[in-house]
């Protein structure tokens, strides 16, 4: 890594040395360091007494760290002790950069890479991509690490560089370089960087500033970062492309990828979700043939939904893990999917619930079988409920044995509706699926109360089955739903 003269003044000063300094453009380009009274290559850092520079003639006390025109001065301090503490300053630089590098290519996450380089800016950090703040974070309390939805929302302002909105912070950021902009998000400045991934800006570094206010220093060493993040994504795309952290751990399931030492109770503290939560998996693919502007608007609305999920891209597939505490029970989220998801534009499918993150890998194929199911059957959307009956029922009704050790009543009902016109079996059937609720029953049937009050004494007293009797109720329900030939219905 390159040293400049700020990043030299910025380590002396970490050592307790007083400095003063000359320094205009501060460009960083020193690779060593020499002890010389002539003046040196553009690259080497001279290291001298402060009288020889012209501007200091008479300061006997201090050494100088000369680059080009510019210098710095190191006050009660020898050349040769000047000479140890700046390579020190390169050797610590050095070592933190070759680290990184030697890093991008093998497992590494982006949260170690954040982790190994907080230390050097000493102030909070996070990597956002393209849709969120939270793909990687430093630890820590406080606005500026966690700001909350409702701040990007709600905060209005007439000053330009004053960014409430999460999109519209990221649009503005359209300089190659480190800059410095204020967040009223976040309540204060943010030193941020892009990072670039074929042509497009696919996220950003975010640097808080706390107490200190950002220099030059920040900037050069948010330059090598942004640099080594930039590598770093050209090798991992679908890193950044995907939403957060736990994004990452998702994608890397199911791609049978090697442990990456992931803490997974860190990576759920951020949507405060816990590893032994209930979940369930939506998978959704476009209709259209260029999909991706749809899965990724998708993937927006499905951020902004009440429940919350956790959204990314797999295999042109919008994928979403959905916390079942964010919603009010199945019922109310497949409905809200329903209005959220346009038929004309998507098909999906919904595994199981089921009990413990570390499941997810087991579930996902349900929900891309149910999409599939959908997609063949050209259905807006299935669940593995859905799936599943059908399966089960398919196979069951083709077992001759099966046929014979179903409820006699069953076959009885069925058969004496076709000879009368009458729908007892329907009527029986719904009854029992309704736990023997005269009024859900009677509501679905399009009955009146009363009416199938009557209906029901009037089968009693066809069947020789005890409706009152718990194990008789279930043996009918079961044989009704395994039985080859289905009630006849008619809609009320």
């Amino acid at each position: 890594m390159k040293l400049s003269l700020n990043i030299l003044e910025y380590w002396f000063r970490k050592q307790n040395f007083l400095t003063s300094s000359r320094i205009i453009e501060g460009q960083a380009n020193l690779v060593s360091f020499q002890i010389s009274s002539v003046p040196l290559s553009s690259n080497i850092g001279r290291i001298c007494p402060a009288s020889l520079l012209p501007d200091e003639a008479d300061n006997h006390s201090s050494t100088a760290i000369v680059s080009g025109s510019e210098y710095l001065l190191i006050h009660n301090s020898t050349q040769e002790e000047t000479l140890k503490i700046a390579f020190q300053a390169y050797e610590y630089y050095h070592s933190w950069e070759s680290s990184l590098y030697q890093k991008i290519t093998s497992t590494t996450s982006l949260q170690e890479l954040l982790e190994m380089t907080a230390g050097i800016f000493n102030r909070p950090m996070s990597i956002c991509n393209s849709r969120g703040w939270d793909y990687a974070m430093t630890g820590g309390e406080g606005p500026y690490i966690h700001p909350l939805r409702e701040d990007f929302q709600t905060g209005s302002s007439n000053d330009d560089s004053t960014v409430t909105d999460r999109q519209t912070f990221l649009k503005q950021l359209d300089a190659v370089n480190p800059i410095v902009i204020y967040s009223a998000a976040h309540k204060c400045n943010v030193l941020v960087a892009n990072i670039w991934l074929d042509g497009e800006q696919s996220g950003a570094i975010l640097a808080y500033e706390t107490e200190i206010p950002f220099s030059v220093c920040d900037h050069q060493i948010m330059t090598v970062f942004q640099n080594i993040i930039t590598v770093y994504a050209t090798i991992h795309k679908g890193i950044l492309r995907s939403r957060s952290a736990l994004s990452e751990y998702l994608i890397d399931i199911l791609d049978q990828k090697p442990d990456r030492n992931y803490d997974i109770s860190k990576i759920l503290k951020y949507p405060n979700w816990k590893i032994s939560d209930q979940y369930i998996i939506l998978c959704a693919a476009s209709r259209k043939p260029t999909d991706s502007i749809y899965l990724n608007r998708l993937c927006d609305e499905l951020e902004l939904s009440p429940y919350k999920p956790q959204t990314f891209i797999y295999d042109n597939t919008v994928v979403a893990l959905i916390n079942m505490k964010n919603s009010m029970g199945r019922d109310y989220l497949l409905s809200g999917i329903r209005q959220l998801i346009s038929e004309d534009l998507f098909c999906w499918g919904i595994s199981h619930e089921f009990y413990g993150i570390m499941q997810f890998a087991d579930y996902y194929p349900q929900a891309r079988h149910a999409l599939q199911e959908a997609m063949d059957e050209n259905l807006p959307g299935k669940t593995m409920r859905d799936t599943a009956i059908r399966f089960i029922r398919e196979h069951t009704i083709q077992d001759p044995q099966l046929q014979t050790l179903l409820h006699p009543d069953v076959i009885f009902l069925i058969n004496y509706d076709k000879q009368n016109h009458t729908l007892y079996a329907n009527t029986l059937y719904w009854f029992l699926l309704y736990s023997c609720n005269y009024t859900d029953a009677a509501n679905h049937l399009n009955l009146h109360r009363n009416t199938l009050i009557y209906r029901i004494s009037r089968i009693e007293g066809l069947i020789s089955a005890n409706i009152s009797d718990i194990a008789e109720r279930e043996f009918l329900l079961l044989s009704f739903m395994l039985c080859r030939e289905q009630p006849a219905t008619e809609k009320y």
